[in-house]
């Protein structure tokens, strides 16, 4: 069309700025948990780079966090066409599959195109078994990773599911405790701890698990309430605060200091936050990080 080299290979850089620039922002905003925004600068990559693997995982991640299922799994779809070789892409189209119950024969057989030394792979290939109806398979996979593994939650769940849905409750009840347990965040295991405790439980023990289930599902539902409410005003560390010290009630650790540590970051003269690390770390370790909250709680402005 008449255009010289040298425009051509400047408008081939303002390309290649252009998306840069919406690739960090994706993981900046993702690294902020700032999801809608991040689904909105997901979209302009795959606006800029339609064909692009990477382009297409970005807007499934964002799409999920922010629980739109199908749209997700169109995003993964279309990222693993892109490049079926993606292992994390063919695990997370996988996961997401046997989570909503659907396509349980796509999902194992990406999985088993993975490799399955993955505790992960091997635990949701199991689901994927079970899903088929291949049950005593499953139950031998889920075996063999509790023997390696005995405090998988996951696996742990998985295996008390298939023993409550065989009609054993009582088997049933010893792995949903120890699920629940090591993971006091999962609404389904403790839900079917539940299930489980209403046929071979006693009275007191069928109403402390419901109440765990219902306060677990009460502050979980919270935390979409504050997803949201982030996303509006993601500078508010209070709101962080918040959300932070509700992960870390039910067991989520790594993403409880996630959002305490962002909002410290937002905020580093945030009283509360420094208060709530520091007690979590008197109380976890290591203590020179809880002396270091507590220092900066006390500080004078």
């Amino acid at each position: 069309n008449g255009w010289t080299p040298a425009l051509i290979e400047a408008e081939r850089r303002e390309a290649r700025e252009a998306v840069a620039q919406v690739v960090s922002d994706v993981r900046g905003l993702m690294a902020e948990f700032r999801w809608p925004e991040a689904d909105g600068a997901a979209n302009r990559w795959v606006e800029l780079q339609p064909n692009s693997a990477a382009a297409r995982a970005a807007q499934g991640r964002t799409r999920e966090r922010l629980r739109k299922v199908q749209a997700a799994l169109e995003a993964y779809r279309e990222a693993h066409r892109l490049d079926p070789t993606d292992a994390r892409v063919s695990f997370d189209l996988a996961r997401l599959m046997l989570e909503v119950r659907q396509s349980p024969d796509e999902a194992a057989a990406l999985l088993e195109s993975l490799d399955r030394s993955d505790p992960q792979v091997r635990v949701y290939f199991a689901a994927a078994r079970e899903a088929q109806g291949r049950v005593d398979e499953a139950a031998t996979i889920l075996d063999e990773i509790l023997r390696s593994n005995p405090k998988d939650a996951k696996a742990l769940f998985l295996r008390g599911r298939l023993e409550l849905n065989r009609g054993n409750p009582k088997a049933a009840v010893g792995f949903l405790r120890r699920s629940t347990t090591n993971d006091p965040s999962d609404r389904e295991a403790l839900y079917a701890l539940v299930v489980a405790l209403g046929t071979e439980g006693t009275p007191e023990e069928i109403r402390a698990a419901e109440d765990r289930w219902k306060r677990c599902d009460a502050d979980l539902k919270r935390v979409a309430e504050l997803a949201t409410l982030i996303a509006r005003s993601p500078k508010d560390p209070g709101l962080r605060l918040e959300i932070g010290d509700l992960f870390l009630r039910n067991g989520r650790e790594s993403d409880g200091l996630r959002w305490l540590e962002s909002a410290v970051a937002i905020d580093p003269k945030h009283k509360p936050t420094h208060l709530r690390l520091a007690a979590h770390y008197r109380a976890n370790g290591p203590p020179d990080l809880a002396a270091k909250h507590e220092a900066a709680a006390n500080a004078r402005d």
